[in-house]
């Protein structure tokens, strides 16, 4: 009888099995690391100085980039990502790789917290980011990243493949190109005799560092090289309105070929008309000067004149005004004449995110002004990133070929600053006409017109003013000219 008890308690019960349990992971047979599944990678982007779109929308970017990616230059690359649905809150481990042309690699590890919503590329708060140091942006830099679990088990099963970015476990060409990277800048401190002061501008080496780092955040370069040449003196005075320092770039512009500079560096003058920036630009002022030159092949043209002051000001004036010699108008903000027609953003706005190079600083694209307008804050949109490096490539491109030429040969370099014509003096130089075609009527001592020769005007930045440059020299007769 017991048994008989016994036989249907046990057949009640194998007859009334418990609800089966979630689905689990088994542990894995190996104790190494387990894919995640379940997370994508929808956007990536790389900054150097400007974003430039890598991946949007979970797709890679197959439109032409807007900007270069430079090698020896150091990098941020900031990833959005998308969990699935059924995603469980957890840590998640981000193996990040850099692989180079020889095939070498470098893994870095980090990790993350990722909840139940997208994580939004755009706030480098919670964007996935990982800073690649000069070293390792190279030509042929290729990057990918992979995510593991950080606990093994009772993670609930999702359907699909283990996360990976580029999704088939290859990796992300980032395409960095090494032309063009180096940018040279000799320094001439001017000394400002008119108040006998003597007063110079500011060249210690906090103060040239300040420089370097302010060129280099917002130029495509990966080095730059100031150098601080023999100083001259003005013994004019200095108003807020520019056409003294108007004066000081044509004596720049006549000294450079006397100076044993290299054929693509910049030629900067540096001058302190007062004790202080505020002091002398308190009610506005004209902080910088130079020349706009569209064809690279024209060094004479790429010299320049900013304030000289301690602080950070200095820096973007340089920045600004060595724009213009890389052939950058003013984007269209602060009231700034001779704007860039082809400038994208509204308001001379830098339109895309930007990152310092130097500082780590996120740069927000909202309410930042690009470095060729009027307006602060300031930084470099993507349009003067490519631009600048457009130039950069150009002359190092044209190098050799300016090593063949000779000397240049006779010019005449007339300047009209404020309506006037100031002076002119013929100068050995290598000039490719450039500006506006111009006739230029000669006058003899009495004032009677004597002929005309042909010219082209070449205007000066912020100033009413620039310079005509004629072939050869003036006849001996000529005591003045007109400029129509």
């Amino acid at each position: 009888m017991r048994r008989a008890v016994l036989f249907v308690a046990l057949a009640l019960l194998l007859g009334c099995p418990e609800p089966e349990p979630e689905p689990v992971r088994p542990p894995p047979e190996d104790p190494g690391p387990w894919a995640v599944v379940g997370l994508a990678v929808s956007d990536a982007v790389i900054n150097q100085g400007v974003e430039i779109p890598l991946w949007r929308n979970s797709a890679p970017v197959t439109t032409a980039r807007k900007a270069p990616v430079i090698a020896g230059r150091p990098a941020l690359v900031r990833l959005g990502l998308l969990p699935a649905e059924g995603w469980v809150r957890r840590d998640v481990l981000v193996e990040f790789t850099v692989v180079q042309a020889d095939g070498s690699e470098a893994t870095r590890q980090t990790v993350l917290e990722i909840d139940d919503a997208p994580v939004d590329f755009t706030d480098p708060e919670v964007s996935l980011n990982f800073e690649l140091p000069a070293s390792e942006m190279q030509v042929g830099t290729r990057i990918r990243a992979t995510f593991w679990e950080t606990a093994r088990w009772e993670i609930p099963v999702l359907e699909g493949e283990p996360a990976a970015w580029p999704p088939d476990g290859t990796s992300e060409p980032l395409l960095p190109t090494d032309h063009g990277g180096v940018l040279r800048v000799d320094i001439v401190p001017i000394r400002y005799d008119f108040d006998g002061s003597g007063r110079m501008p500011d060249i210690s080496p906090e103060q040239l560092l300040v420089l370097e780092e302010a060129m280099l955040g917002r130029y495509p370069a990966r080095e730059v090289i100031l150098e601080v040449r023999d100083g001259i003196a003005v013994d004019y005075e200095y108003d807020r309105g520019g056409e003294a320092m108007g004066a000081t770039l044509s004596t720049l512009r006549d000294l450079r070929p006397s100076l044993d500079i290299a054929w693509d560096t910049y030629l900067y003058g540096m001058i302190n008309p007062d004790e202080t920036y505020g002091a002398f630009c308190n009610l506005g002022c004209t902080a910088g000067i130079g020349y706009r030159p569209t064809n690279p092949m024209n060094e004479g043209l790429r010299v320049g004149v900013g304030l000289g002051f301690a602080g950070p000001e200095t820096g973007y004036v340089m920045a600004h005004e060595v724009g213009h010699g890389h052939d950058r108008g003013h984007a269209p903000c602060g009231g700034a004449a001779n704007t860039d027609d082809d400038y994208p953003y509204a308001g001379g706005g830098i339109g895309v995110a930007g990152w310092d190079v130097i500082s780590g600083e996120h740069i927000d694209p909202n309410g930042t002004a690009d470095v060729m307008g009027y307006c602060q804050p300031e930084w470099v949109s993507d349009y003067t990133f490519e631009a600048l490096h457009q130039r950069m490539a150009a002359l190092e491109g044209l190098r050799d070929h300016v090593e063949d030429r000779s000397d240049g040969e006779l010019w005449t370099a007339i300047d009209v600053i404020g309506g006037a014509t100031t002076r002119w003096a013929p100068r050995a130089m290598v000039f490719e006409p450039e500006g506006e075609p111009i006739a230029v009527g000669l006058l003899d001592g009495a004032g009677r017109r004597i002929g005309k020769v042909s010219g082209w005007f070449v205007g000066m930045t912020h100033i009413d003013g620039g310079t005509v440059f004629v072939r050869g020299d003036l006849p001996g007769d000529v005591a003045d000219v007109v400029i129509p």
